[in-house]
């Protein structure tokens, strides 16, 4: 195959935490000493929390989203497979 199989399309979650990420850091910088450096796994679990006490309508924002990533990363593939085969 010439060409490469495209890369696969980010999850709700992932989508919500690239989001949310630069919002938490801040955050969690404002409430810690401006000397300490915040942690990638603080970071994360804070992520989480978040994602988890999201309601419904709120998760469906996100899950919308990948669902057409995931439709157009389908497509894409399915072209690339498809051109592949006819060669």
């Amino acid at each position: 195959m010439d060409r490469k199989k495209p890369k696969a399309p980010p999850s709700s979650y992932l989508i919500f935490c690239n989001y949310e990420r630069e919002n938490v850091k801040n955050s969690l910088l404002e409430k810690s000493d401006s000397k300490e450096t915040i942690r990638i796994t603080d970071i994360q679990k804070e992520l989480s929390s978040r994602w988890k006490s999201l309601s419904q309508e709120e998760r469906k924002i996100f899950e919308d989203q990948a669902q057409l990533l995931k439709l157009k990363y389908n497509n894409i593939f399915f072209d690339l497979l498809f051109c592949t085969f006819t060669k």
